[in-house]
């Protein structure tokens, strides 16, 4: 029957226990959590759950029920970057960190983007919306072959216990900035797309994402730093002092995700700007990444999965052409069947205008000795009128004007 109360607690329930499960099968694999908490989106989407039991589908996981899973996912992701940034060191110095960082970034960015140029002319004639010009479109399709799951990567490495060694951090700190850089092009293709519209966005992100990381650096990370020395100095901030860490987390948040850019940036800078306390870490281990990695990140994995669909990029397309021309094939065939059905009907027709017309000229034949005199001419008169009406040409079918035509020859006119 149909679901009609609010479904949002029994819509936790499977996404969390399918997300459990699945991690579990998958760990005896060697794969980490989160590739449990990604097939758990794939099999509760419409591929598995939804071919197996559509209805049933399409009642517990309702278009118009989805806004607040994106919501918690949010929440989720938000709260995972900002311990991600908490944790993340810099043990040879900020500098090398993000030298190191930067050309890792730049390199990982420049081959894909290649790549996705290289063949962005042979994907612009089939997939190119319309309107949309041909340098938008390749820089698109570069910026996807370039982007990087930048959570996705976070909480594998977390999974794997590497956010402390060189690899996790050198791993974390160029996905960010290859995101970042992703996101920059992002702007550049809307602003080539929406020239009137689109270019004071894309200054707006290249100005603001300066502006914030001083903000964030410069401002906040100083005073930040005084309120935790004087309201947390044993590393386990009280109630007021974690919900003003909560506070900067999601103003940082809202003000990236204004920019144009992931509301995960924000997040992550805001955490990279904390004091480097191993207590302070510890605390917000234990009261904020739990539930954002147990309940809440599990909810942003099924939605991707829930987000998927069957039908492959153009196949409902291409099924649509096929359809038609199906149907231009099936009618083209009838054309053709009804045109040899009348071919034919015309050929029998015409074979029987031919034996009539043998048949007529028999007639006429002995019609025309039948009035004639010795000399073989026939008489005026009467009977010369009636040999003239069988002369008469007539209205009527093809072999009917070829037996009068014939019938001519047969029985001349007399002077």
């Amino acid at each position: 029957m149909p679901l009609t109360h609010s479904i949002l607690l029994l819509q936790l329930v499977v996404i969390l226990a399918t997300a459990r499960g699945l991690g579990l099968l998958l760990r005896y694999f060697g794969q980490p959590a989160v590739i449990g908490e990604m097939a758990a989106g794939i099999v509760l989407g419409p591929i598995v759950f939804g071919a197996l039991a559509p209805d049933l589908q399409a009642q517990l996981f309702a278009k118009e029920s989805l806004t607040a899973l994106g919501s918690l996912s949010q929440l989720g992701l938000v709260l995972f970057m900002f311990i991600v940034g908490a944790e993340l060191r810099a043990p040879d110095g900020v500098r090398a960190q993000i030298k190191a960082a930067g050309m890792v970034s730049v390199l990982s960015v420049l081959l894909p983007m290649g790549l996705g140029l290289a063949i962005a002319p042979l994907l612009y004639p089939q997939l190119a919306p319309p309107g949309v010009a041909f340098w938008p479109f390749a820089l698109f399709i570069a910026v996807a072959m370039a982007v990087t799951a930048f959570p996705v990567l976070a909480r594998i490495l977390k999974d794997r216990n590497l956010t402390q060694t060189p690899i996790g951090r050198l791993a974390l700190g160029s996905a960010a900035i290859a995101d970042v850089l992703a996101w920059i092009m992002l702007a550049l293709v809307i602003a080539l797309i929406a020239s009137k519209t689109g270019w004071p966005g894309f200054w707006r992100a290249i100005g603001g994402l300066f502006g914030i990381a001083i903000v964030v650096f410069v401002a906040l990370r100083p005073m930040y730093a005084r309120l935790l020395a004087r309201r947390a100095h044993d590393g386990q901030p009280g109630g007021m002092m974690l919900a003003l860490l909560l506070i900067g987390a999601f103003a940082c948040a809202a003000a990236t995700e204004w920019l144009g850019l992931h509301a995960v940036f924000g997040a992550f800078l805001f955490g990279a700007c904390l004091p480097r306390d191993e207590r302070l870490l510890h605390t917000l281990v234990e009261r904020i990444e739990h539930i954002a990695v147990i309940v809440l990140m599990p909810i942003f994995f099924a939605l991707a999965g829930l987000n998927t669909t069957p039908d492959p990029a153009g196949r409902g397309r291409r099924q649509g052409i096929r359809r038609r021309g199906w149907r231009a094939h099936r009618r083209l065939r009838m054309a053709r069947e009804f045109r040899n059905r009348f071919a034919d009907e015309c050929a029998r027709d015409d074979g029987a205008d031919r034996h009539q017309g043998r048949t007529g000229r028999r007639r006429d034949r002995q019609c025309g000795l039948h009035h004639a005199d010795g000399d073989g001419y026939p008489h005026h008169g009467d009977d010369h009128a009636d040999a003239e009406s069988v002369r008469k040409p007539q209205a009527g079918t093809r072999g009917e004007r070829r037996r009068h035509r014939k019938s001519r020859l047969i029985s001349p006119h007399t002077e």
